[in-house]
């Protein structure tokens, strides 16, 4: 959520007088956003399943949130960021044809709990890596010749670069699959936690090899495709680099997610192991307990006030540390009082771990 307000507010900027630079690395960091966002809700999925021996119960569950996610939430968000986008097409159009990635996790919610429930750690990995290549070969290979399998291709892998599509899909629902599925290992790894069968110390060590792991992984094919995109021995032409090329679905992911392992690592061993709890890590758990409801509403606070006010394109350095700082903090404070009323925070927990360990 921190990376959400944090790229939403970019939306504001007038790039020119942050320059290219820094709307290069902005962007760079602030795509993890949206990796970090599916793999959590793909790690919380499966922590939950763990716990139920109602597996049908769960499979309700599951599937009422993510028809709730489709049904419901879509129209609010068209709604709540419709002054923002100003496209003089309508509600409509944006309701019909613009997709957010809340849809992409509602259709996962119906998809993924019974594929996590019924593979293996190896199967598992081997569909994920099965359904980012496919992904990618996708783009390449689908040349639809209609509206309808166009559609199809757009919704499953994602539109071909430089391409025109009627509907705006940024959450293509196979690469995306495959980073929600991710998601259920550290999910496992939580629930050997909770269990006590891993230690906190042991699981920050396994995720510190996973981090490891997985960004030299995405190193190594960032390498690669510079490699090949330089000497290009096998003559491709522009299309075909531009599908390939490194970013949160493809050659970057497992940079994003090494980073997101890395920080569990940290949180296990210093926040869960050692209990060593401050105001920053409280209030940014705030936004996590409430993440669905910190999402809709950030938008309204960072979007659409900001939009209807005229601020839209205009904020320059000042304006966006302003601008985020006013946005992040107000986002707490809506998801306190919301957090008390929906019963995931207790009336006392700040004085419990925070003010508590501190005497």
């Amino acid at each position: 959520m921190f990376l959400v307000i944090l790229a939403h507010v970019s939306g504001l900027c007038d790039s020119n007088k942050l320059g290219q630079s820094f709307n290069a690395y902005l962007g760079l960091v602030t795509q993890g956003a949206s990796v970090a966002f599916m793999f959590c809700s793909g790690m919380i999925a499966t922590y939950l399943m763990q716990f139920s021996s109602d597996w049908p119960r769960v499979r309700l569950k599951m599937l009422k949130r993510g028809l709730f996610l489709i049904f419901v939430v879509h129209p609010v968000l068209s709604l709540v960021t419709y002054g923002y986008f100003e496209n003089h097409q309508g509600l409509w159009h944006n309701l019909t044809h613009v997709y957010q990635i809340t849809d992409t996790i509602g259709l996962c919610l119906i998809v993924a709990p019974t594929v996590i429930r019924a593979t293996s750690h190896s199967a598992r990995l081997f569909i994920i890596i099965s359904l980012l290549i496919f992904a990618v070969l996708g783009r390449i290979w689908w040349i639809p010749d209609n509206v309808i399998p166009s559609l199809a291709k757009v919704a499953l892998v994602g539109a071909d670069p430089g391409g025109n599509s009627i509907i705006s899909v940024g959450w293509p629902i196979v690469p995306w699959l495959a980073i929600y599925l991710s998601g259920s290992f550290a999910g496992d790894m939580y629930t050997k936690i909770r269990t006590g069968m891993l230690a906190y110390s042991e699981a920050s060590k396994r995720a510190w090899n996973k981090a490891i792991l997985l960004a030299a992984s995405g190193i190594a094919l960032s390498i690669s495709y510079v490699i090949l995109k330089r000497t290009d021995p096998f003559g491709w032409d522009e299309r075909l680099f531009l599908i390939i090329y490194p970013t949160r679905t493809t050659a970057l992911l497992p940079c994003y997610l090494a980073l997101v392992y890395a920080f569990m690592a940290y949180l296990a061993k210093h926040v869960d192991g050692k209990a060593r709890y401050n105001v920053v890590y409280w209030g940014l758990s705030l936004l996590g307990r409430t993440s669905l409801f910190t999402f809709v509403t950030q938008f309204i606070i960072v979007w659409t006030i900001p939009a209807l006010l005229g601020y839209k394109g205009t904020l320059g350095y000042l304006g966006f540390v302003t601008m985020f700082s006013v946005g992040l903090l107000v986002s707490v404070a809506i998801a306190y009082p919301y957090g008390r009323f929906r019963g995931r925070v207790a009336a006392n927990e700040y004085q419990l771990y925070v003010r508590g360990q501190n005497g």
